[in-house]
């Protein structure tokens, strides 16, 4: 399947193969404590954001808001795939980035 590999650190978005595997994203993340939250940007697909459990919340670190995720910082490196109505995960959505978050007194707007 395809994702999405998010490094707000780097300014990088890279699509990468993925197996669908929690040893994968923990390989991709470089982390083994992974926390995820599933969104709903459309009716049919839902994205699940993995995220490593200790940068999740960390405002020092930078991140990125996702369109349709209620403004929620994804902070550090983060890996977005697309789960269908069962479950499963499948390729990811198409999807925009609505905001850089930049440690400090505000985000950056991207739109």
């Amino acid at each position: 399947m395809i994702a999405l590999l998010l490094d707000p650190e780097e300014g990088m978005v890279t699509h990468v193969d993925f197996d669908g595997s929690e040893r994968s994203i923990a390989e991709l993340l470089g982390h083994d404590e992974i926390e995820s939250e599933t969104y709903l940007p459309t009716l049919r697909i839902r994205i699940r954001v993995y995220c490593d459990a200790k940068t999740m919340e960390d405002s020092s670190t930078p991140g990125y808001v996702i369109e349709h995720t209620g403004g929620a910082v994804n902070h550090g490196k983060c890996l977005v795939v697309g789960i269908d109505r069962h479950g499963e995960i499948v390729d990811v959505p198409t999807f925009d980035i609505s905001h850089v978050y930049v440690p400090g007194p505000a985000a950056k707007d991207t739109g």
